[in-house]
């Protein structure tokens, strides 16, 4: 601290620095340098030292001088060393001393700022240094989604001591930063022991749909917040390892395909159905959404070009007729010997029970797979032709809805999922994805327009900016049959062209 002292003062003091103060500055130096480069380790790892703190303080107010070298000529040369150079040595005798108090750093600023480093440095720790957790349970929280799934797949693990091990460290975490709003570990628990017990037992599939009804086939669609948890689902439940289509005839033997779109930055051209399908309106959000995602690829340097809603109105009553006469009749049975009565928006189910249009015989049934068969050829033909100009189209990008959110209780008066069954029928792979937010200052009630039908203008008149601020606009992209690999990747190619480019 001598030599320091030397140092601070600058001028005739300075000057008489002796080989024996020079050497001290320099191994002063040299050491913490070499603290410095560890401490860079330490830090990404999450454990601390004094010297942590001593390589963020550097950085942090250290400007100009980083070597002995430079510090001892500054002196020298009769100037006063500044405040950021003497910093960088007392931090550095606080690294030989491994304590930051007796370094002698005693200006409030310093202290404050070290012993901020310090509760952080503590936080980062916490874990490993609280005592709570067995070394099983501190790998299990340092370990990614994809490693714990196949260690539990593996059973190496189990749900219950993965969860048990979250639970913990969601424990910890709340009460050093009171994190949690809603803790429901009980229920995660009680969910976990059930996930191990059925795991334990054979696994026949997951049945989804109406049994026997092949007219449009039912999937299970995987549903999160991420992208690459959908990607990581569909490459699972695909995967040689499980060769589904060994437990489900229906199934093809297609495995999960990596890339699809080559070369990976080639330019896509897309269709886009930016404002009708032919008998429903979007409400202004929507149609602002599709704007933006338009916009954005653009500006990303694929083509956007308007497609044609053709025959989608007819493909949706089709749809909607199928599921009247091969859903309905069965459901409706159960509800009329339990005396339950039907929702609002299934009444037409009961209608059409009530006709007998709901009886299937061969005649019926045959038709109907030679009218689902002829939509599906003319959309492939409508989609190939788009290759007349150059490249053929990539995919399809439109509503996933004409509403946001609707209002509770709307769609039991006005109900349309024309947007995604017209690709049920057609058996084309679907995303969504999300876009942004209703805004009332932006999305204004439509004025100079004209509705397709009373159903339309109903869906239209139900649109209020200040009740519908804040809902959620979704828009969802549409491949060929049997290209859900490059669904995902245009998903995401499509993602980030929104965040590139708004």
């Amino acid at each position: 601290m001598a030599a320091i002292a030397k140092l601070g003062t600058g001028g005739s003091t300075a000057s008489t620095l002796s080989a024996a103060d020079k050497s001290a500055i320099s191994s002063c130096t040299t050491t913490a340098q070499a603290n410095n480069t560890a401490s860079k380790a330490n830090l990404g790892g999450g454990t601390g030292s004094a010297g942590n703190i001593a390589f963020v303080t550097n950085k942090v107010t250290t400007h100009a001088c980083e070597s002995a070298g430079q510090q001892i000529a500054l002196a020298t040369g009769g100037a006063a060393a500044s405040d950021t150079d003497v910093n960088l040595l007392i931090s550095n005798v606080g690294v030989l001393n491994a304590n930051t108090d007796a370094a002698g750093i005693t200006r409030k600023r310093d202290m404050g700022y070290a012993r901020s480093l310090k509760e952080y440095l503590a936080l980062r720790r916490a874990r490993g240094t609280s005592g709570h957790f067995t070394a099983g349970e501190l790998e299990i929280i340092e370990s990614d989604a994809e490693d714990i799934l196949l260690k539990i797949k593996a059973k190496t693990w189990t749900s219950l001591e993965v969860t048990k091990a979250f639970s913990k460290a969601a424990i910890v975490a709340q009460q050093l930063t009171n994190c949690l709003t809603e803790i429901l570990i009980p229920e995660a628990l009680a969910r976990a022991q059930f996930l191990d017990d059925h795991l334990a037992t054979t696994v026949y599939g997951t049945k989804s749909g109406i049994t026997g009804q092949d007219f449009i086939f039912s999937n299970n669609g995987p549903m999160s917040r991420s992208l690459e948890a959908i990607k990581l689902y569909c490459k699972a439940v695909l995967s040689t390892e499980i060769s589904p289509w060994n437990l489900d005839p229906k199934c093809l033997a297609v495995p999960w395909r990596g890339e699809t779109i080559t070369p990976k930055e080639r330019k896509l051209r897309f269709g886009i159905i930016s404002d009708n399908d032919g008998e429903w309106s979007v409400h202004p959000p929507i149609a602002r959404g599709l704007a933006m995602a338009k916009k954005s690829l653009e500006a990303a340097g694929h083509e956007v070009f308007e497609w044609a809603p053709t025959d989608h109105p007819e493909i949706a009553h089709e749809m909607n007729s199928s599921f009247h006469t091969l859903g309905g009749a069965a459901i409706l049975n159960l509800t009329e010997q339990h005396e339950e009565p039907v929702f609002g928006s299934m009444k037409e189910y009961e209608v059409t029970h009530k006709k007998g249009e709901g009886n299937l015989g061969p005649t019926k049934l045959r038709e109907m797979i030679t009218r689902r068969n002829a939509f599906q050829k003319a959309y492939m033909d409508r989609w190939n032709a788009t290759a007349a100009d150059g490249q053929v189209m990539d995919g399809i990008i439109l509503p996933s809805s004409p509403w946001t959110a609707p209002r509770l209780g709307f769609t039991q008066k006005v109900f349309s999922v024309n947007f995604t069954g017209v690709w049920n029928l057609l058996d084309y792979p679907v995303c969504t994805f999300p876009v942004t937010f209703t805004d009332k200052d932006l999305d204004h009630a439509r004025t100079s327009w004209t509705p397709l039908n009373e159903k339309d203008a109903a869906l239209q008149a139900d649109y209020d900016p200040e009740f519908y601020h804040g809902t959620p606009v979704t828009l969802q992209c549409v491949g060929r049959r049997l290209e859900d690999e490059k669904v995902l990747e245009m998903t995401g190619i499509i993602a980030d062209a929104l965040k590139q480019h708004l």
